[in-house]
């Protein structure tokens, strides 16, 4: 394939990780595709990670080819910086692709959808975003506008009727099932008896995940995937090990009281996704650990949800007040939690 441009992909995280996406399927439109790293916001402040992304960009010219960025996230808004504002000078860029870039640190909405105390761009600017203050303005992408370079913005956009973010309203009156999904379900067993799970903490986390989290691209009528509990024995082992394995972050209230081994009996711990885009994973302590696995789901999901889970199968084992303790074709149990519960762990 000839090649019709150079792409710089620049990778998200919350400037404080590398995320997954590489942008290596924007190759098959006859682009190459060079990453970009920079240095996240515990090693060095804004605007150190411009300077990092214009140097990725000065490797990654090749003669005439034209040169693009792009980025995802964190990534996204660096590639806004970078086409806005150039490499050497404003124009010397030929287009950007933004995915859901942060573009505003003073942005209300964005604070909303996240736990108190975790704002990447405080982490970014070594100091919270204030208006009239220098580092901010300059974050902020709208300062830059004026260049004439073409930019593709591609952001989450909430459903129509939605009463708070990550709300469930807008979805419209009559789902269609996929083309590609099954349409016979299997008939469903009885219930495998089993025993009651361990008793846990309660408690609401505040923040909400963005619209269009995980699952919710294209719904297929089915209820989403909101979190993964893990019962163990010992959370202040296990938060750690499982945060640095999934690559969630636990969140900061968590961290405090796993660094002062201060969490309540019972209480779990709760790793979350900086962007929303993953289920939560919640490391909840147990004196004796369910059997046959230490493992179940927590899915999120309205009344009409809830039907279709259960004419795909599943069986009641119990109602509990706040959700429903359901069973899999082979007896394996899971947890339905209605839309307002959907954050607040168990």
């Amino acid at each position: 394939m000839t090649e019709r441009g150079v792409l710089l992909w620049i990778h998200g995280g919350g400037w404080r990780a590398r995320a997954h996406e590489d942008g290596a399927a924007l190759a098959s439109l006859g682009l190459r595709v060079v990453p970009a790293g920079y240095r996240f916001s515990h090693q060095a402040r804004w605007p150190a990670q411009l300077d990092d992304v214009r140097a990725a960009a000065r490797a990654a010219r090749a003669g005439d080819l034209p040169l693009l960025v792009g980025g995802d996230s964190a990534g996204g808004m660096l590639a806004l910086q970078v086409a806005l504002r150039g490499v050497d000078r404003p124009g010397d860029v030929a287009g950007a692709l933004a995915y859901w870039a942060p573009v505003d640190p003073l942005d209300p909405e964005q604070r909303r959808h996240r736990p108190p105390g975790d704002d990447p761009w405080t982490d970014l600017l070594g100091h919270p975003p204030a208006a009239g203050d220098p580092a901010t303005t300059d974050a902020t992408v709208a300062t830059h506008l004026g260049s004439g370079v073409p930019v593709l913005l591609v952001q989450a956009r909430r459903r129509a009727g939605a009463g708070r973010p990550g709300g469930r309203a807008g979805r419209p009156a009559a789902r269609r099932r996929p083309p590609d999904a099954p349409l016979a379900h299997p008939r469903r067993p009885r219930a495998r008896p089993g025993p009651a799970r361990p008793a846990r903490r309660h408690r609401r986390v505040p923040g909400q995940r963005p619209a269009g989290g995980p699952g919710r691209l294209g719904s297929t009528g089915m209820p989403d995937l909101a979190a993964i509990v893990i019962h163990c024995r010992d959370p202040y082992l296990l938060a750690p090990f499982w945060s640095a394995v999934s690559g969630l972050p636990v969140v900061e209230a968590d961290r405090a009281k796993l660094a002062d081994r201060s969490l309540a009996p019972s209480e779990a711990v709760l790793l979350r996704d900086p962007h929303g885009r993953r289920p939560d994973l919640w490391i909840s302590p147990a004196a004796e650990l369910p059997a046959p696995g230490r493992i179940h789901l927590d899915l999120v999901g309205d009344a009409e949800e809830r039907a279709a889970v259960l004419e795909a199968g599943a069986t009641v084992v119990r109602e509990l007040p706040r959700w429903t303790v359901l069973a899999d074709p082979e007896g394996n149990e899971f947890c339905l939690l209605p839309p307002n519960e959907a954050h607040a762990g168990h």
